[in-house]
């Protein structure tokens, strides 16, 4: 059975490498909302992630400086958003376009290369390698439950801005037994980096000739 797991990492970034970071936010919501005005125009609100990547994506990557697999996880994240709204209209729920403001930026493993003790990230000018700020590895804490346990994988990372310091939410995960999985998840959650909506929503007074085009 696969277990994932989140894990938050605070970064130890000096103020030059927190700059490249503030502008490849920037850029990266930037994309998202530009993919999401994009997929919100007339009736039609398109969810495609083929069709987005095909419509959006040599505009997205001529106006910023942003790393291809970036732009690409720019569009997943505006995609991801519409295709929740159109869920909940089908379920007869009110929801609004989806906006982008919190400062956050998806990485994978094409644009990030995770190491034990530090991160490589794409950013608008290149890469720059970051230390991680961990906690005492002899303490039973989820930093050495999962990212020092031979049985995780780190398949990505989403990049926080909060209260002045930058954090990476690593998402691990793997093959584990049913007894064993038993033990890993007494006593916690599944998640252990909580994943809020950063998707703010603007009012739709007019639902009533919703379609939707989706990828088939």
């Amino acid at each position: 059975m696969e277990v994932r797991r989140t894990v938050p990492v605070r970064l130890d970034v000096d103020s030059d490498d927190a700059a490249l970071l503030y502008e490849t936010v920037d850029e990266f919501l930037w994309a998202a909302n530009h993919v999401v005005d994009h997929a919100w125009q007339g009736e039609y609100k398109t969810t495609s992630k083929a069709q987005l990547q095909e419509e959006t994506y040599d505009e997205v990557h001529d106006r910023t400086r942003l790393h291809a697999n970036l732009v690409q996880n720019a569009r997943n994240k505006a995609a991801d958003a519409v295709q929740s709204v159109v869920a909940r209209w089908k379920q007869g729920e009110y929801a609004g376009k989806p906006h982008f403001s919190k400062p956050t930026a998806v990485y994978d493993k094409r644009c990030a290369t995770f190491h034990d003790e530090c991160v490589s990230l794409a950013t608008v000018e290149g890469r720059i390698e970051v230390e991680y700020v961990l906690p005492d590895p002899a303490r039973d804490t989820p930093h050495s439950r999962y990212l020092d346990n031979d049985d995780y994988e780190v398949t990505g990372a989403e990049l926080h801005h909060r209260d002045g310091e930058w954090f990476l939410h690593l998402r691990t995960k793997a093959e584990v037994e049913s007894d064993t999985l038993a033990q890993a998840t007494a006593g916690h959650s599944t998640v252990l980096g909580v994943h809020k909506s950063e998707a703010l929503v603007q009012p739709i007074r007019n639902l009533r000739f919703l379609r939707t085009l989706t990828s088939t």
